[in-house]
């Protein structure tokens, strides 16, 4: 792959239909695996796609091509599956995943026999905007193998319909990506004319060019022109802030990163090494991306003396990314092999490095192929065992790409033919390494390489002084605060405690009022004839005091949150999230009162839909623990809502914390029954841990529960506390007489 792989990484796009819009996790392929068994008709489609870029992502991520014949396996089940329904725009939606994954696979005629198939369906329908989306996706797929032409081809397509039908809209970036291909495909001679031509064009009309700034600046690194590389990337970074490209990122930080590397700021060379992982870690992509970034900061971190640092961050590094196949294991093994060669444990460092060319990480590409032998020649150099270093560095003499790659193999040969006494050809690798030297850090070119940087350095200056006064400032903050957070989040706790018990007193009041006033328009029914006109007003103050309850108390959950950023203590940390929770079990009910028609009764189906749902985002728990809901379609009014609310909030998120430890599957099920005469039970049950041996339920005085036990007295019901194969927490109550009339 050479200069591509280390300039091009797929990414998202707004226009795109990439395979990167979703989770990647082995928990969510169990969970669309779980919800293909139990969706009916078109949402069995929709889940079939969905696993089949799941399959695709996950090939993406290991290398391993099993992923793809499940990915493909998906798609014909649902393009079989939409001929069945007369699913006709969900046919041709499999028909693109089908030759997505095909061409992944390497059968570019097959694919593409499919990917047009597709194409005419969506230009007879002139659906233009799917037409441009379908061209995109197949070229961004043909691009992960290197087919250059065929992804160049579907690139000028997509330009084309976008020029036609959605001028200016994604042109300039579409036309980047082309132009990316066609350097690809042998003609880099158009591609740097046509963007140099588009650089001149764009520059001054602030639109983002990070994207062909990058690609230039790659250019002339590998041209050994540091100045323009600096220049272009430098421009590349400037656009990726100013239009908060999180996209291009990664690639301009990583092109910075090599600059810095070669120019020997090491310390610049790794701050830029780290912006770029961290962009890369929030996306699905490949592992080599990935492990190699850390591999340049180790080593970078070994030229500055520090292989222990190096090695606890590999091992670290490690534990939070675990591999998930055999190219992130093999490059774990050469950044092992990195520290233990500088730790000059070199048995260790010997084992871990041919380890690694044993590893297909090094079938990915020619580029990691000569970085992965070059390590391997220096380790026997400094070991003295010349002739094995000869015999590596000879596997690699025709992969050379960039101008420092081949000083870096003309200075290995120099010192090999040395020591070897073939002095012959040492002085002739000598003399075309020093030639490359030259080349690429003359003095001139030194001294305006270090112009550039000052000026950029003092483009942001202001900048930074800004934000090291607030760091600054803020760091102090937290010193004076830190010997008294404790009682100042007891405090809030408590007056948060009391706000609510206010903001409640004061809607119970309104209400009361708002009921004065129904029976007034009652009488005035008989007397006026603009009934209507009060009616409509009522209901909107009622509205618009539920609208305002809602706001004040998300207005305390931002403060208890806002808190919660200052506090190092974990009991005082659950004790707000806890509070926040209970909050929005309130809020929500009377968001849903404000939105709805009848102003006085809640609909609990989905009052229980959108509260578990909160309650699981916020718990982040794993697809392992899975919610099963029963509920009657019950009204219920505002005074009892909000304590059966409670109660919901306090059983689940017991459930979750409790009930099933060390990440174990289970079911938590939620049943909401209607009974004879106005009889409500309500029914958690968990199937977890349960309590422990000789536990007393009774004697239990948990804030929880005894929570629970005061909102159940509250409804006027009872809750019971039982262990059947799990907790199961029961209450029963009978609907107020007011919100029975209106059921």
């Amino acid at each position: 792959m050479g200069l591509r792989y280390f300039i091009f990484i797929s990414f998202f796009s707004v226009i795109a239909s990439s395979v990167y819009g979703q989770r990647t996790d082995l928990a969510y392929g169990r969970e669309l695996k779980r919800a293909v068994g139990t969706a009916v008709q078109t949402d069995h489609i929709s889940v079939l796609h969905k696993l089949n870029v799941y399959y695709v992502n996950r090939y993406i991520i290991t290398s391993d091509k099993d992923y793809l014949d499940s990915a493909l396996v998906q798609a014909q089940k649902a393009d079989i599956l939409s001929s069945r329904l007369g699913a006709a725009d969900l046919k041709y939606e499999s028909k693109r995943l089908m030759g997505n994954t095909i061409i992944e696979m390497g059968d570019s005629v097959k694919s593409q026999r499919y990917i047009e198939e597709v194409l005419t369906y969506f230009q007879n329908r002139r659906q233009f905007f799917k037409f441009m989306k379908a061209c995109f996706s197949f070229a961004e797929a043909s691009d992960r193998i290197d087919y250059c032409a065929i992804s160049a081809r579907y690139y000028l397509r997509a330009l084309a319909i976008e020029k036609a039908h959605h001028p200016l809209n994604n042109e300039l970036y579409i036309k980047s990506y082309y132009l990316y291909e066609i350097n690809g495909a042998g003609r880099a001679v158009e591609w740097e004319r046509e963007s140099v031509k588009m650089v001149n064009q764009y520059k001054n009309s602030g639109k983002n060019l990070s994207f062909i700034y990058n690609m230039l600046a790659t250019t002339y690194r590998y041209r050994g022109d540091l100045k323009k590389a600096l220049e272009y990337g430098i421009a590349g970074l400037r656009d990726v802030e100013l239009h908060n490209d999180t996209i291009t990122a990664s690639k301009c930080y990583a092109e910075l990163a090599l600059i810095y590397d070669v120019l020997g700021e090491y310390d610049k060379s790794i701050f830029n090494y780290r912006k770029c992982l961290e962009y890369r870690l929030r996306r699905p992509i490949g592992e080599v991306y990935i492990f190699r970034t850390q591999g340049f900061i180790v080593k970078d971190l070994i030229k500055l003396k520090r292989p222990m640092d190096a090695l606890n961050e590999v091992i670290d590094f490690k534990r939070k990314h675990p591999p998930q196949g055999e190219i992130g294991e093999g490059f774990c093994d050469q950044n092992l092999a990195f520290c233990y060669e500088a730790l000059k444990e070199y048995s260790k460092a010997e084992r871990y490095y041919l380890k690694m060319l044993k590893s297909p990480a090094i079938k990915t590409g020619s580029e990691v192929k000569l970085l992965a032998y070059y390590d391997v020649v220096n380790f026997y150099i400094l070991r003295k065992q010349y002739k094995l270093a000869l015999q590596y560095a000879i596997e690699v003499q025709n992969y050379l790409s960039s101008l420092d790659n081949f000083k870096t193999y003309e200075n290995y040969r120099f010192k090999i033919d040395s020591a070897l006494g073939d002095y012959k050809s040492a002085l002739y690798h000598y003399g075309r390494s020093q030639k490359a030297k030259d080349s690429l850090l003359n003095e001139s070119k030194i001294r305006e390489v270090s112009e550039l940087q000052l000026k950029y350095e003092s483009s942001q200056k202001e900048k930074d002084i800004a934000l090291l006064k607030k760091d600054g400032q803020i760091q102090r903050d937290r010193a004076i605060q830190s010997d008294r957070i404790r009682n100042i989040t007891l405090a809030g706790i408590g007056i948060v405690s009391i706000a609510l018990i206010l903001v409640y007193a004061t809607f119970l009041n309104n209400r009361k009022k708002s009921r004065v006033i129904d029976q007034k328009n009652e009488k005035l029914n008989f007397l006026l004839d603009e009934k209507d006109g009060l009616l409509q007003e009522k209901q909107w103050l009622i509205k618009e005091i539920h609208h305002r309850v809602k706001n004040n108390l998300q207005i305390v959950m931002g403060l208890l949150q806002r808190q919660s950023f200052y506090i190092d203590n974990e009991i005082a940390l659950k004790a707000i999230q806890n509070s926040e929770n209970r909050m929005h079990a309130i809020a929500l009910i009377h968001q849903k009162l404000y939105m709805s028609e009848t102003l006085d009764l809640i609909n609990m189906q989905e009052y229980i839909d959108e509260l578990v749902m909160h309650i699981k985002d916020t718990a982040d728990i794993d697809a392992n623990v899975l919610f099963v809901k029963d509920v009657d379609l019950i009204f219920l009014d505002v005074s009892q809502a909000v304590p059966l609310g409670l109660i919901l909030n306090e059983a689940i998120t017991n459930s979750i914390k409790y009930a099933y430890p060390d990440g174990r599957d289970g079911k938590i099920h939620i049943e909401f029954r209607e009974l004879q005469d106005y009889y409500n039970m309500l029914t958690i049950r968990d199937d977890g841990a349960g309590f422990k041996e000789n536990f007393d339920i009774k004697a239990v005085q948990s804030m929880g529960l005894n929570l629970m036990r005061g909102l159940a007295k509250q409804l006027g019901g009872t809750l019971e506390l039982s262990q059947d194969n799990g907790v199961v927490i029961e209450i029963k109550f009978k609907a107020v007489e007011f919100a029975a009339t209106k059921h």
